[in-house]
Order: structure tokens, then sequence, then C-alpha cells
């Protein structure tokens, strides 16, 4: 079954809590709650997450927010969890008692592989490489904190960040041959379109000979090039 509940009184200016009464979960059962959070003009997002109820005590896991809803794939992506013990047990919080594991729902990524992290799977800190993954994709991260015979799990959707699109690029005049100091050039990006506004357009050259050289990579391209000039829009 279904419930709703609406944040009446928020805990804070950019947050709300919502807390159900001890006895209102059955064991055995897996639950889904999902929050939306809107605008007065009805912009709205949402977000998700499932508990799976087991009788007994079970450590604490949680997973903590990114300042961003979007993160950059050409960026570290950076995740801090924490476990500790059921309550009550352990003199430090059962933070050394508690084992950690990071996993992901993609299995082409391997989390134990220091080509992939540089911080292993098994600590509270993730950290996954630039460039692992994929613009655009969206990856759910699972931190798993295992007390004894019991585990208990928190999961973390991750949205990566994807390059503007559709747009076209146009050089005027056409001829490759142009008079310096005397031939007026105009570069010209349109129809360029992206989920995040503003977008911000940078104009910049290269020596043709090196445009040219199929060997030469993105990143040399990019390091040799002369900004002309930026503008958002």
């Amino acid at each position: 079954s279904a419930d709703q509940a609406a944040c009446a009184v928020p805990a804070a200016p950019d947050s709300c809590e919502w807390q159900l009464p001890s006895g209102s979960l059955t064991a055995g059962q897996l639950y889904a709650f999902s929050m939306t959070v809107s605008k007065p003009d009805g912009e709205a997002a949402s977000t998700s997450v499932q508990v799976s109820v087991q009788s007994g005590a079970l450590p604490a896991v949680t997973i903590s927010p990114l300042a961003q809803p979007k993160q950059n794939p050409t960026s570290r992506l950076i995740l801090f969890g924490h476990g500790a013990s059921p309550a009550g047990v352990g003199g430090d919080g059962g933070a050394s008692s508690v084992s950690l594991k990071w996993s992901i729902d993609d299995g082409a990524i391997d989390l134990a592989s220091p080509r992939v992290t540089t911080t292993s799977n098994t600590g509270s800190c993730l950290v996954v490489r630039a460039g692992i993954l994929a613009a655009g994709a969206t990856y759910a991260f699972t931190l798993c904190a295992t007390f004894g015979s019991r585990s208990a799990c928190a999961t973390m959707r991750v949205q990566m960040n994807a390059p503007p699109y559709g747009g076209d690029f146009t050089l005027q005049p056409s001829a490759p041959v142009v008079r310096a100091l005397s031939t007026p050039v105009l570069m010209a990006a349109s129809q360029w379109q992206d989920d995040d506004a503003p977008l911000l357009y940078s104009f910049s050259y290269v020596a043709a000979s090196l445009a040219a050289n199929s060997s030469a990579s993105l990143e040399a391209i990019e390091a040799a090039a002369k900004p002309l000039a930026a503008r958002s829009m």
C-alpha cells in the first residue's frame, strides 16, 4: 500500500523531516520511500530510497549527500559514508568494529581496482578516478556495514553531467585562406542545448598542422589552443 505525508514544518530552510512511529514497519519487508521537492511554479525534483526491514539490532550506515545534483565525469567523484554498530554496542560508537564495503550497480566497474578508485572500496571514503564514470549516466552506489553476522546498507544514486548537444559551428568566410588584418572572420555556435543553463561559449584556435594531425590527442589540442573570447548565454 502507499501512504503520503506533507512537510508542514521544515526542520531547516533547506530540509524537511518525516518520522515514522516505532513499529510501523514489518520485519522481512522491503519498503520504497520517495520524496518530491517542488516550487510554486510546478517545477519539481524527486528522489527515492529502498529500506529492507530486519528483526533485531542492525548496524547504522549512512552516505553523506552530495553538494551538487550532477557530477562532472572529468573530475573525481568523492563519496563519504559512515557505519556504526547497533546502539549501545561498542565504546567508540562502534565504528572500529564495523566493516564497510562499497559497491556499484555497473558490473563493468570494479571499485576494488586501483585503476578505478584511489581508496579501494572498503573504507568510509570512496574516491572514483576522473574519467571512469560515463557522461549522462546514473549510477547507484551502495555502502554496506557489517557487524558480526548482521549487515545494513545505504544506497545513493549519482547522476553524471552530460555535455551540450545538438549544435553547430560555422566559420565565415569558408575560404581556406583569408587576408591578415583585412578579412573579417565570423565564428558562430548555434542551436546548442543543455539541461543546465546558462551555457558558456569559448572560442579559441590552434595551428592547422596540429588540428590535421590524426595522432594528436584532444588533451594536446586543448593545451595548445589560444583563447579568443568567451561569452555566457
